[in-house]
């Protein structure tokens, strides 16, 4: 197998003499950079026939070659060029959204790291492999124009790890959003019901395993929806059911885990008033108890009345709350703020801040209060250096593994006309499925994406080409190849170099006279 020798010639050489592996992941910058890419880009397609002579390249090289010609000659200026006049402030929003993507692939990247070696190592597959081994991978554009057009792979696989790869969250989560929001809005308006938001939390100060903290922190959620006297209270709310979601932070106290909780009511919280009394018997004497109509009716034909005291619907879950927290082996949380009840605008915030997570204002880097990270701010901080943060997300991903992004009670989806769908079934709408192919990469081609992760940059170029007609995409691709075949030559030099250097003269066999 023969390398490329001196015909590519010392110019074209010098053209490439700024390799792709110098540029940092997230610093491609089209906007600023675009210029010098084109006068670039038109040195190096003046003539393809420099670019290779099949006789004289291994194999690998060929094909690449030939594919890096096929591109050249390719012409993504049969797409509509979309009118270019953005505003500054468009072009902010765009090159935000694209820096985004880019840092939510670092993301994942770096999470596949961390998990290549754990039981939740399908994150590895998520992005780089093909979905059908027959067909090539795709990048389709939705024909949308300015801040709205978007760029998109298909026939790939995406691995739906919705707790530990930011990607298929994003994705996920837009989904379960509008779900949500859909029954919110049907039972509000066609039915007139209620649905306050319950946030639960736990001491800070508990500390102790992940797995084991989010255990019981389940239990004590599960007593709060279904045990006996809670039961009494939703059945005199009207309870029909609820939608559950667990949120992680960690900080100085350790892991952290909060439920948020939609609960669908007939009746408003509000009208609802709660008999208490104390019990009487020896073994009780002196706790709470939740009387029915039947027993408030005894009370007070037996004089007793003065025994009774109302609660609200609202103070006396924040009390049940920190009696369940207790007996689960929680410790106790405040009083106060242990369990929260949101309502109205404030819940349908909620269900907004979700449906925008896959947008430019995503939690990737957000930080809670107290300075608490969330598993993408533990990604990022491991990105910069922190060991320990890698090790806590490890933790974390072990803990959620399998979980649901959010979890309905049994029979509300189909009494909200929900369609049922599993997380791993969450496929592109047909919408998508009609949307134009841009580009279809060969498996050689991909090998390079793969190789020297350029999938976030590639839909940054398609999507700028879509726009400004400019040829950012088969720049890179075009500078990518180069590069590799380089890389082989390099590779080759190095092996002859040490075949004539440092192999001793005795273990070579002179040829033949």
């Amino acid at each position: 197998m023969d390398i490329l020798a001196q015909q590519r010639g010392d110019a074209i050489a010098h053209n490439h003499n700024t390799t792709l592996h110098k540029a940092p992941y997230n610093s491609y910058n089209p906007h600023s950079i675009r210029a010098t890419q084109e006068k670039t880009f038109k040195k190096q397609t003046a003539n393809t026939s420099h670019f290779v002579d099949p006789q004289q390249i291994s194999d690998v090289a060929e094909k690449l070659c030939a594919e890096n010609e096929r591109i050249s000659a390719s012409s993504l200026g049969t797409i509509t060029k979309f009118n270019s006049n953005f505003s500054t402030k468009k072009k902010k929003i765009i090159a935000k959204r694209q820096s985004a993507r880019a840092a939510n692939f670092k993301l994942v990247e770096t999470a596949k790291e961390l998990l290549a070696d754990t039981a939740q190592k399908r994150i590895c597959v998520c992005m780089s492999h093909r979905l059908d081994q027959d067909k090539n991978i795709s990048i389709k554009h939705n024909g949308q124009s300015g801040t709205d057009g978007r760029a998109y792979f298909n026939n790939i696989i995406q691995c739906s790890s919705v707790h530990t790869c930011i990607i298929c969250n994003n994705r996920i989560m837009a989904k379960r959003s509008k779900e949500v929001a859909q029954a919110y809005d049907y039972f509000t308006k066609s039915l007139h019901g209620f649905v306050p938001m319950l946030t639960l939390t736990i001491p800070h100060n508990y500390g102790g395993i992940l797995e084991k903290q989010l255990d019981l922190i389940n239990q004590a959620y599960k007593r709060l929806m279904d045990d006996r006297i809670m039961r009494q209270v939703w059945k005199l709310a009207g309870k029909v059911g609820a939608i559950k979601g667990v949120e992680y932070t960690h900080g100085k106290n350790g892991h952290h885990n909060h439920i948020h909780s939609l609960v669908f009511l007939k009746k408003s919280h509000h009208d609802l008033v709660l008999p208490i009394a104390r019990w009487t018997t020896p073994k009780r004497k002196g706790m709470l108890r939740l009387l029915n109509e039947k027993q408030e009716k005894s009370y007070i034909d037996k004089g007793l009345q003065a025994q009774i005291s109302y609660m609200s619907f609202e103070q006396f879950i924040k009390f049940y709350w920190v009696k369940l927290c207790r007996d689960v082996g929680l410790g106790l949380p405040s009083l106060e703020n242990g369990a929260v009840i949101t309502e109205g605008e404030n819940v349908k915030s909620y269900i907004a801040k979700h449906k925008s997570a896959q947008e430019i204002t995503n939690s990737r880097d957000k930080k809670a209060k107290n300075g608490n990270r969330n598993q993408w701010a533990l990604l990022l901080d491991y990105q910069n250096g922190d060991k320990y943060a890698g090790e806590i997300f490890r933790e974390y991903a072990k803990a959620f593994a399998g979980g649901k992004l959010l979890r309905w009670s049994t029979g509300l989806k189909k009494l909200l006309l929900i369609e049922d769908v599993e997380d791993e079934d969450i496929k592109e709408s047909e919408e998508k499925l009609q949307h134009e192919v841009i580009q279809e990469i060969t498996p050689d081609i991909w090998y390079l994406v793969k190789r020297y992760k350029l999938q976030a940059r590639l839909l940054s170029a398609v999507e700028n080409d879509r726009r400004d007609g400019t040829d950012d995409y088969r720049y890179i691709i075009n500078r990518v190849i180069n590069h590799h075949i380089e890389q082989i030559e390099k590779k080759r030099a190095a092996e002859q170099e040490y075949l004539e250097n440092y192999i001793p003269d005795k273990f070579i066999r002179p040829l033949p006279k």
